[in-house]
């Protein structure tokens, strides 16, 4: 897998975690209390596919020269899904 791959599926994995926080976000203001057990599931599947993402990215990094690396543009739609990430789950 590329670096600009294994960054592609991170994206779209961030934007599943996104989703998903966004969902957690609305059902805590409109219920007042803690999610079900399958949105927590969901949660815990999707924290396991970002842990096994994140070595992927690793792998792929230390495997490519530098001047085979993913464009600065990927890197940073990725860090800032994650900040939005973040700020949601505040």
């Amino acid at each position: 897998m590329t670096p600009a791959e294994a960054l592609h599926q991170h994206q779209q994995l961030c934007d599943e975690i996104h989703q998903l926080a966004l969902e957690e976000n609305r059902f805590l203001k409109q219920n007042q209390r803690v999610p079900d057990a399958s949105l927590l599931d969901r949660k815990r599947q999707l924290l396991e596919r970002l842990e096994t993402s994140l070595i992927a990215i690793k792998a792929a990094a230390t495997a490519v020269p530098a001047e085979g690396r993913p464009d600065r543009t990927l890197v940073e739609k990725a860090r800032s899904r994650i900040m939005q990430i973040l700020h949601l789950d505040r």
